[in-house]
């Protein structure tokens, strides 16, 4: 079974678009062999897979010159001979092949298929006879004739029937429906196409099948371009999801018999860059080509994705638009709201607007959501604190960062953070069939201070810092000795003196590697040090103030690693309390 199927992504080839393509030939084609196009804005990838085995990958440009030679080359190799020979013999014979169960079955010499004749639409028996032999050719007439069957038999060989080059045909097993013999041309000519658009530089974006519509012009079809991708510029609530991150096979093509026009007649007024006055504002065509073309007019878009052929009219849309323009607003400023909130200001709107108290919908729970999922808003945590530095702040400081470490190499630029960890923290949520009641949180805490060179080539053993001087999980043995470092204070916090004789530590491994090297540590009071010239190689520079939330490293995603490998230690310990407790050799957990 030899197949092309076409597949576009989005906007560019991801890991995940390529996963998907895979599991399709894997997946429809476990048998035979298949072959892919996925494409995307700049390039396109050719995939071919034998029996669930991917056997080539290959990746071109769109502008590269030999794109054209290398797609052609990539599917001629992979056609069945059997399918070029059906499509050429029944081009030179006048016949078409039928659909649903074409394919008949094996002969002695060849290949036998189901056919219509043109002339006068009489199903035929057509045979392709793989031999050079006259009297094989006579034996199968014969075989035909006595079978009472009305029967044409193409010899393949050059000389008996003309086999100008064509199109190829998927040829399935018997009984199995039979796709038209153009089917594998149509993706010659669209690939052909998209090739010629991106050279020409006329859509920006990917002309995907289920996007080309057939419109009626002056009484001629014309074919109407809808980039979805570009749709954001016309309709900003709009968003392609990952969901539908690749299309339908292109194996049926509607309105085909246009793709074999010159380019030029193919590109009009609609193929040009989407605008408000020519752009279809519809999530997908396939609607409406299973409509019939409604009228476009009457459909509508959400930001929910959702197309709407009737959008329910709400009871005061004037309040609703209001209370939407407040929300955005709010957002544009960076100001928390919450879903009490939205309701309170539709009732303030209301207000405003003097609209009757009998006209007022309740402003329930019910509306918040269902007009939150209309206008695709979603409550969204606040991480950190980036939003209360001012970008000019931040711009500044970074320039200061420059210059501060342009006299020091990556290797010998460190920073250091400091973490809390809640060690005896249990999780406060459950997976169970009924609500169980919950234990103390556990305000048990250590802070650990992390500390690495820009390059990543030199990672300092962390520093942890607790509330006893000797814990008693210890054992009576220094920390030293258990091989890492740990420091006290009385909330288990950083405190200056603690900082500077973390300092001289370093200094001394500084001053023994004969290395000068520059600490970044954030703007607070027990990062100061006490005496600059005890450190002989140390140089601390604090962060500018107020800007650690941008321009801390250990904050871009350091620290996070760290606490994700310790959660695994967690996870690990918390398995072994698990069973400890379910043998009868703990009381409780987390103790």
């Amino acid at each position: 079974m030899d197949c092309v199927v076409l597949f576009e992504s989005k906007l560019s080839v991801t890991d995940a678009a390529f996963g998907q393509v895979v599991r399709y030939l894997r997946r429809l084609f476990p048998t035979g062999s298949a072959s892919a196009v996925l494409f995307d804005l700049s390039s396109f990838w050719l995939i071919t897979s034998l029996k669930t085995v991917i056997l080539r990958v290959e990746k071109a440009n769109w502008v590269d010159g030999g794109s054209k030679a290398l797609f052609e080359s990539f599917v001629s190799d992979h056609t069945s001979p059997w399918v070029r020979r059906l499509t050429t013999a029944c081009s030179a014979l006048g016949v078409d092949v039928v659909e649903g169960g074409a394919f008949l079955g094996r002969g002695a010499h060849g290949r036998v298929f189901k056919v219509e004749r043109k002339a006068d639409k009489k199903v035929l028996a057509l045979k392709l006879v793989d031999s050079r032999s006259t009297t094989a050719l006579f034996r199968e007439e014969l075989a035909l004739t006595n079978a009472e069957l009305t029967g044409l038999t193409a010899r393949l060989e050059h000389g008996f029937v003309d086999f100008p080059g064509g199109a190829a045909l998927l040829v399935t097993p018997v009984g199995a429906p039979l796709p038209r013999p153009t089917t594998l041309q149509e993706v010659f000519n669209l690939f052909d196409l998209l090739r010629q658009l991106h050279e020409k530089n006329i859509i920006h974006g990917d002309p995907r099948v289920p996007n080309v519509i057939v419109v009626k012009d002056n009484d001629k079809d014309k074919l109407l371009w809808i980039d979805l991708v570009e749709a954001v510029l016309v309709t900003p609530g709009f968003r392609t999801t990952d969901a539908a991150i690749l299309t339908r096979s292109i194996l049926r093509l509607l309105h085909t018999s246009l793709l074999g026009e010159p380019l030029e007649s193919l590109i009009n007024e609609y193929g040009q860059a989407p605008t408000n006055e020519n752009m279809l504002k519809v999530a997908t065509v396939s609607g409406l080509l299973r409509n019939k073309l409604k009228t476009a007019e009457a459909w509508h878009i959400r930001a929910d994705n959702k197309v709407r052929s009737i959008d329910r009219p709400v009871a005061l849309p004037a309040v609703e638009e209001s209370v939407l323009a407040w929300v955005l607003k709010c957002e544009e400023l960076g100001v928390c709201i919450t879903g009490e909130l939205i309701r309170k200001q539709a009732s303030a709107t209301c207000d405003q607007m003097n609209v009757p108290v009998s006209q007022r919908p309740a402003f329930s729970k019910g509306w918040l959501y269902k007009f939150q999922v209309k206008h695709g808003l979603t409550s969204k945590l606040q991480h950190g604190e980036a939003a209360s530095v001012s970008p000019a702040l931040v711009a500044e400081g970074r320039q200061q960062m420059k210059a501060a470490t342009s006299g020091y190499s990556a290797a010998n630029t460190y920073n250091m953070d400091e973490t809390a960890f809640f060690f005896c923290l249990s999780p406060h949520r459950s997976i169970t069939r009924h609500r169980q009641p919950g234990t103390k949180k556990s305000k048990k805490r250590i802070t650990v201070a992390l500390t690495t060179n820009a390059d990543g080539t030199d990672v300092v053993d962390p520093l942890f810092i607790g509330t006893a001087a000797r814990p008693r999980c210890f054992n009576g043995v220094a920390a030293s000795d258990l091989g890492f470092n740990y420091m006290y204070s009385k909330k288990g916090w950083m405190t200056g003196g603690l900082f500077n004789t973390y300092l001289l530590q370093m200094n001394q491994r500084m001053l023994a590697e004969d290395r000068k090297v520059l600490l970044l540590v954030d703007n607070a009071p027990p990062y100061r040090p006490d005496d600059e010239s005890l450190l002989t190689n140390i140089k601390v520079k604090m962060l500018p103030k107020n800007t650690t939330a941008h321009l801390q490293p250990q904050d871009a995603g350091i620290i996070a690693s760290f606490k994700a490998k310790v959660k695994q230690r967690q996870l690990q310990s918390a398995l072994q309390q698990i069973d400890s407790v379910m043998a009868g050799r703990q009381d409780g957990l987390y103790e």
